[in-house]
């Protein structure tokens, strides 16, 4: 991972992470199939005060049964509530915080997280009923959200001069992707470009519009073709995926990205055609090999403090555009005494963890980074991170963000290797990165 200075929040930006200071951290949209057939390794929360919020059973073979509260950490918590679909960990709850009934076996001890698993169960633990626990051990989390499925909403990207009759039964059109799966395994060397390309439910086929088909359509697209992640998405001629027709005949977007199926997007198809801004029809780059960044949600919270300066105190953080616009337009009326004037700031240290199996670069090569010369460095990205401070009704109070000059390997697990320093500023796979007090 890596250091700097500024404020935070977190998204699939390419290279930009987000936090939100509520702390509301790794804010995602998640929906939820239920299903009545429960499978090995599915979770529930029980006996808490609301549905996202109790004590974890897990699934096993004929019946449920607790996880123990030995080693029970934010990131076991945290992948449980990524399971659930209910965003990140607020709390790690212990010794059977709401009094669960003693009659379950535990099932799970000694469960030891990365805290990227998709499931409790990928972890590793003591295995099926091994434990040493004894009554009022049960583990229990608190998570940042429920798990409710959300409509999207009514959705014309380019303003469609039909009807809303006409509307609604071009987006009621069912289909399926047939982009071929081309020869790709997890251990290719490079990633591979996949047309989209779908059929209707009266078998006709083509392309879709490159307009707004963006990342979040590209992560569905390569995880239902089960060929790596989702990643750039570009903008191809017709004539070059296959399909011999002229124009593409949906538009597909507005996915939240964890959907299983593009068909759970919102999509507009014309049998004739649809007209598209570009003419192009998308496809998109899978790779298995993508970096994750992970911000560490309790050593910001553990570290905040509130602290008044003048502004000529920070001369640094306004030449290199880290102050809110407000402030800006502040100096602007007061070009002569606005030196003396005060902000109030929200300080903190943030570690940022690359779980992924690839490593973080800068988008830019560099021979393009910037120097600044009042810190007397360069940076390799104007935007590293951005964090948002929002009240107890979440509105904003608050935004700032951090530049990156440096991205280096502070600390690894173990059997990693640092490798990146600051005279080669990227951050490897399984290493984070400190951030000593942001402003």
């Amino acid at each position: 991972m890596s250091r700097t200075n500024s404020d935070k929040t977190s998204f699939h930006n390419k290279n930009t992470i987000i936090i939100i200071i509520t702390i509301v951290v790794d804010f995602f949209i998640i929906n939820v199939q239920c299903s009545s057939v429960n499978y090995d390794g599915d979770i529930k929360l029980v006996d808490g005060p609301s549905e996202q919020t109790g004590t974890v059973l897990v699934y096993r073979t004929y019946g449920w049964g607790k996880v123990c509260d030995d080693h029970w950490t934010m990131k076991e918590a945290n992948v449980v509530c990524r399971q659930l679909g209910m965003g990140h960990a607020l709390e790690v709850l212990r010794r059977n915080r709401f009094g669960s009934s003693s009659q379950a076996n535990y099932l799970m001890d000694e469960v030891h997280c990365t805290g990227s698993e998709k499931r409790l169960i990928d972890c590793r633990f003591n295995g099926w009923g091994v434990h040493d626990c004894r009554i009022n051990e049960e583990a229990g989390v608190k998570c940042a959200q429920k798990a409710i499925i959300i409509n999207k909403p009514s959705w014309n990207p380019l303003k469609l001069k039909l009807n809303q009759l006409e509307l609604e039964k071009m987006s009621k059109i069912k289909f399926k992707v047939i982009s071929q799966q081309l020869n790709f395994s997890q251990h290719a060397q490079s990633p591979i470009f996949i047309p989209v390309l779908i059929e209707t439910e009266n078998g006709t086929k083509g392309t879709v519009c490159s307009d707004h088909f963006h990342a979040a359509e590209a992560i569905v697209l390569c995880h239902q073709l089960n060929v790596g992640h989702g990643g750039r998405v570009i903008a191809m001629p017709i004539e070059q995926t296959g399909i011999n027709t002229t124009n593409s005949i949906a538009i597909i977007g507005y996915c939240y990205g964890n959907e299983t199926d593009l068909k759970y997007c919102k999509s507009y198809i014309d049998y004739n055609g649809i007209p598209c801004q570009s003419q192009l029809a998308a496809a998109v780059e899978c790779t298995y090999n993508l970096p994750d960044l992970s911000p560490d949600r309790y050593s910001l919270e553990t570290s905040a403090y509130i602290q008044k300066m003048s502004l000529w105190l920070l001369e640094c953080a306004l030449e290199e555009n880290c102050l809110p616009d407000i402030v800006y337009r502040i100096i602007d009326n007061n070009p002569y005494n606005y030196t003396w004037m005060t902000r109030t700031l929200m300080r903190f240290s943030s570690i940022i963890e690359n779980s992924g199996n690839e490593v973080f670069r800068p988008l830019e090569d560099p021979d393009n980074w910037e120097w600044h010369a009042c810190h007397m460095h360069y940076h390799s990205m104007k935007v590293f991170s951005r964090y948002e401070v929002v009240d107890t009704e979440k509105r904003l109070v608050a935004v700032g963000h951090k530049s990156s000059f440096c991205l280096e390997d502070n600390l690894c697990k173990s059997g990693v290797a640092p490798k990146f320093r600051c005279s080669n500023v990227v951050d490897s796979k399984g290493t984070q990165g400190n951030y000593n007090y942001l402003t």
